[in-house]
């Protein structure tokens, strides 16, 4: 098995396959980003809090998750997996408190960098504003395949896609999140997951 990368290397080298960056501008982004390792089960964002940073997920497993009223569990809303960029979307771009808790469901390794930093290099490196476009359509494309996932209509089908996509990853998902996150209840997912649901929809 591939030992786990818990530096920026895959991010580097993504970043250069986008456009080659110049020497100053790779050391600037190394330097504005700090590692942060975090143990299972803890949060580095909370509902209530200001999201003033971007998470890039080296190694690990984390989740999104939003108390909704009248609800007695979270709803969990997104899974990251390694590679992913972090952010709660509404609360970064709006500076408002985030509606989101992001919790990390296996030991990882992340790199954290604030705002004012990021935007401090758009400013000095109008050339990073390519990688910047580039990272986020494809953010954009991991939301609409986690759209894509949601809006099929049989649970059979749409807990197999769920497994297809975080399948590698799966020992490390409760499922009371693997069910949450497909709109199943935790005894469907598990038959399913199991080769044993008998249901239909």
């Amino acid at each position: 098995m591939k030992s786990p990368d818990c530096s920026l290397n895959n991010l580097m080298q993504l970043l250069h396959q986008i456009q080659p960056l110049s020497k100053v501008l790779e050391e600037t982004l190394i330097q504005g980003f700090e590692k942060v390792e975090v143990k299972k089960g803890r949060a580095i964002l909370s509902e209530g809090d200001f999201c003033n940073h971007l998470w890039y997920l080296a190694d690990g497993v984390a989740h999104s998750c939003i108390q909704y009223e009248g609800d007695i569990e979270d709803a969990s809303t997104r899974i990251m997996l390694p590679e992913h960029i972090i952010i709660s979307i509404y609360s970064y771009y709006n500076k408002i408190p985030s509606k989101e808790t992001i919790e990390i469901l296996k030991d990882s390794c992340l790199y954290k960098m604030s705002k004012a930093y990021l935007n401090n290099i758009y400013k000095n490196f109008p050339e990073f504003n390519l990688h910047g476009r580039v990272l986020t359509e494809q953010y954009l494309q991991q939301s609409e395949r986690r759209e894509a996932l949601l809006r099929i209509p049989k649970a059979s089908s749409r807990a197999k896609e769920f497994m297809a996509q975080y399948g590698h990853y799966l020992e490390h998902i409760p499922i009371k999140i693997a069910a949450s996150f497909t709109r199943l209840s935790r005894g469907a997912f598990t038959s399913i997951k199991n080769n044993k649901y008998m249901g239909g929809r």
